[in-house]
């Protein structure tokens, strides 16, 4: 998803890449989220690009790490052999909160739950 920042006309890039169909699902994620009915990204038709404040486009950026960095544990987990049970019991406390601090701690939980993996099996790596 292309933006345009507002204060400085630069252009940036927002991409998160479905793993298993390698579709770009940026602009899903933040038109569900709301943020391109409430103004926080105006779509210019005519060039293809949205325009966002420096502010919006940052927090965006931060938020679509998170998703990848969670994408990559959850990777590294299923590799490590871990199930989906022993994944519920793990996060069962991240579900209480807003959408970003539930992908914080999401992450968090899940780089734990790494460590701690890796600490079972003597240090090695998943």
């Amino acid at each position: 998803m292309k933006v345009r920042i507002r204060e400085t006309g630069a252009i940036e890039e927002l991409v998160i890449i479905d793993r298993e169909s390698g579709f770009d699902w940026s602009r899903d994620l933040i038109g569900h989220a709301g943020a391109l009915a409430d103004g926080q990204f105006v779509h210019d038709q005519d060039v293809d690009v949205y325009d966002a404040s420096q502010a919006a486009y940052d927090w965006w950026a931060i938020q679509i790490g998170r998703l990848e960095r969670i994408g990559d544990l959850l990777q590294q987990l299923d590799m490590a052999g871990v199930t989906g049970d022993e994944l519920d019991s793990a996060m069962a406390d991240t579900s209480d909160r807003g959408s970003a601090e539930q992908a914080e701690a999401l992450l968090v939980t899940l780089q734990f739950f790494l460590i701690r993996l890796r600490e079972e099996d003597g240090g090695h790596e998943c």
